[in-house]
């Protein structure tokens, strides 16, 4: 038996099955930088953007996958009963080879490009995650290397991905329509599973095989029978329409959790424990400081991460605000840079709050509200030229607001280019003006 996994898993690193496999992979974390862009925060400890890539896969990969093979059986006059019994010898059989590489890929990337909140979540979600990816990894070896995996393994495998799809639905859009999908088709699923390692057992040509595909079988239906009753609740909840209440308790208890868990670490700065008084904050004063400085971090304006963090500054708790909560949930959009931003924001707003006006004092606050100076594209324009901003320009200098209007007709100015003149027949023209290069 230990022999036969090992072939399995050695399987595994064959040159073919090795590169298929991560050109699938590379795909799908193609996707999953494009898609973490909209899929923000997390679930259960997991970014929600993996759900979103997993999707891709379940509900896109797979079931064009499925379309093509039944009318490639249409074309070919070849029956369900028929194809089920095919071998990888009669054939070469691209369509499902790539089933199992692609299913290998949706493994794959859950590992290679896994998010750093995965290690906050519970052991038995955690652990559950890491025995259903290696069981999966290992049953799709065995489909490849199997005489009956081409017919049998391909159903199974295509059964299994395209209804777990509608598990990630229910965990990224959690409805009464998401939670019927899944409550329906999970234990079609598992049902099917069985039967299908029932029919590939049963088949003579599968004995070296049978006693692995026997154990993967009961290791992944206990897996994903585990993983329903745990979203028993949600999904009683969800069809009861009492879901409301339930998430947004689950969500905070699922919170405080991970914020006491890292409080323990010593993840937080010492001044987290002074508190804050929103009520005497200017809220508004600190929004220019907030979007400067995520651009910063982030290297781009992200108007969803700024809106974000504005409202978690608006619409506190009833408890207050907590910095080592707006800290947990910032590090879903800012990653590794959450940390020292709500650092410097939370020190900005101990010194507002112990403002009269209500906003910081410290003198680098102030810097990040002064107005950038902005320089002419005119190559004939030079620093020195360039206008001063409001703090900068001296109160005794005029308005050079108003040369603007030096030419215009219709208005009249003081200066003398602007002041209108009679030409020799008698109409009135307007001096030229100056010519010299001026930088707005």
């Amino acid at each position: 038996m230990l022999a036969v996994v090992l072939v399995a898993a050695k399987n595994l690193l064959d040159p073919d099955v090795l590169l298929y496999s991560l050109t699938w992979t590379l795909l799908y974390g193609f996707c999953g930088r494009i898609l973490r862009c909209y899929f923000l925060g997390t679930v259960d400890g997991f970014p929600r953007h993996s759900y979103a890539v997993a999707l891709v896969h379940q509900m896109g990969t797979h079931p064009l996958i499925a379309v093509w093979l039944f009318f490639s059986m249409r074309l070919s006059g070849i029956g369900m009963a028929q194809w089920l019994q095919t071998s990888w010898d009669d054939e070469l059989r691209l369509l499902e080879r790539h089933t199992q590489y692609s299913c290998i890929a949706c493994q794959l990337k859950d590992f290679l490009f896994a998010d750093g909140n995965i290690s906050n979540s519970s052991p038995i979600t955690l652990g559950g995650f890491v025995l259903h990816h290696v069981v999966a990894l290992l049953g799709c070896s065995m489909w490849l290397m199997a005489p009956s995996g081409a017919g049998i393994g391909t159903a199974v495998t295509l059964n299994a991905e395209i209804t777990s799809g509608f598990y990630c639905m229910f965990k990224l859009w959690p409805a009464r329509w998401s939670a019927a999908l899944y409550a329906v088709t999970q234990p079609l699923s598992l049902v099917l599973g069985i039967c299908g390692t029932i029919a590939f057992v049963r088949d003579y040509k599968n004995t070296e095989w049978s006693m692995l595909c026997r154990i993967l079988c009961v290791l992944l239906v206990t897996v994903r029978a585990i993983g329903f009753i745990m979203e028993w609740k949600a999904l009683k909840s969800e069809l009861l329409g009492t879901a409301a209440g339930y998430h947004k308790v689950k969500r905070t208890h699922a919170e405080h959790k991970l914020v006491e868990k890292l409080s323990k670490d010593g993840h937080f700065p010492e001044h987290f424990d002074t508190k804050v008084d929103m009520s005497k904050v200017s809220v508004d004063v600190l929004k220019p400081w907030i979007t400067r400085r995520i651009t910063e971090f982030l290297g781009f304006e992200d108007d969803i991460v700024i809106n974000y963090c504005m409202s978690q500054l608006t619409e506190p708790s009833e408890k207050g605000l907590d910095p080592r909560l707006l800290q947990v949930n910032m590090t879903s959009f800012m990653e590794g840079k959450a940390a020292p931003f709500c650092s410097e924001l939370w020190e900005n707003l101990i010194s507002a709050n112990l403002s009269a006006v209500g906003v910081p004092q410290a003198d680098k606050f102030h810097v990040y509200l002064r107005p950038t100076k902005k320089v002419s594209d005119d190559a004939h324009c030079s620093d020195s030229e360039a206008p001063l901003s409001d703090l900068d320009r001296d109160p005794r200098s005029p308005d050079k607001s108003q040369e603007e209007h030096r030419n215009v007709p219709g208005v009249r100015s003081s200066t003398s280019s602007g002041r209108r003149r009679r030409s020799s027949s008698g109409s009135r023209s307007i001096e030229p003006p100056d010519r010299k290069k001026r930088c707005f």
